[in-house]
């Protein structure tokens, strides 16, 4: 097979022709940034170059990037945080995708996106990248619709938690106290050293407790979405996506929060925020939330 490798840093483009040096096909890598059009523009041009002088044609497209934006609370979180998140995981791919959608056309080949279970369930504090995924999702959704008359089938991968470099623990906490030092004092007086602490113990202990080591799941999928005569328009990738995140989200707005709270308070306990405590006010520990009665 045949790849063109987008790489956002010279590391990473090394790397990977390392990596991959002993694989048949010939690998193309290109500098690519997709929060910049002139970036994508410039991707555009080169694998263009090479399809001529090789009178071939594009297969496929595969939207890949992606930036976990995990920091916390809402209070805690920037506009920038958003925008960052935005930028990379939805307006990214919409970029490549609009670029690169005529080269596609004329092989009536595939567009396949990795995207998340958060893209269709919420979370405690993933605001920036649960915003980004949903409309991802809704994105693809209507590509897959308005590419069909074109011969294109598109495709969607949704995984859980897997144990890669987006999830690292020590990148978490990283990520966590960088956001802790930029916060007034009047913030980090208002939730406290606790919850914080709190937090980052339970994202970790919810990583290790859910997510997967086989990442060949994830590797199969593209496979199939890129090769097989008949691609599915969605894989749910893990067990739990396929049997806890996925399911929820088909659940009533009130089952699906009773149950997220259920499984933070599992992971380490539910922590809140200094002044709420404070104050004296219950906590969900003491009084946990009565299951919601059923839909009518």
């Amino acid at each position: 097979m045949n790849v063109f490798a987008g790489c956002f840093t010279e590391d990473g483009e090394k790397a990977l022709q390392n990596d991959c040096s002993q694989l048949p096909g010939t690998l193309w890598t290109v500098p690519l940034d997709i929060t910049s059009q002139k970036s994508v523009d410039n991707c555009f041009a080169f694998v263009s170059q090479i399809l001529k002088e090789r009178e071939s044609k594009l297969w496929a497209l595969v939207n890949n990037a992606g930036f976990l934006a995990v920091y916390g609370p809402m209070d805690w979180i920037g506009i920038e945080e958003y925008e960052q998140s935005v930028g990379v995981n939805l307006l990214g791919a919409i970029r490549m995708t609009k670029k690169f959608t005529q080269l596609i056309k004329t092989s009536k080949g595939r567009i396949v996106t990795m995207i998340s279970a958060s893209g269709r369930l919420h979370g405690f504090y993933t605001a920036p990248y649960v915003a980004a995924k949903f409309g991802l999702e809704g994105y693809v959704d209507n590509l897959r619709l308005e590419m069909k008359p074109f011969g294109i089938k598109v495709s969607i991968i949704e995984p859980g938690a897997f144990k890669t470099t987006l999830m690292n623990p020590d990148a978490m906490i990283r990520r966590v106290e960088s956001v802790w030092s930029k916060l007034s004092e009047d913030i980090r007086d208002e939730y406290g050293n606790d919850f914080k602490d709190n937090y980052i113990q339970s994202f970790n202990a919810g990583t290790s407790l859910v997510a997967n080591r086989n990442i060949d799941i994830v590797t199969d999928a593209y496979i199939h979405a890129l090769c097989a005569k008949h691609p599915k328009a969605r894989y749910i990738c893990g067990w739990d996506a396929k049997y806890i995140f996925i399911p929820m989200s088909f659940m009533p707005s009130t089952w699906q929060d009773f149950l997220l709270q259920l499984m933070m308070n599992i992971t380490s306990g539910s922590k809140l925020p200094a002044a709420l405590m404070n104050n004296n006010t219950l906590s969900i520990n003491n009084n946990p939330p009565h299951c919601p009665p059923a839909p009518c």
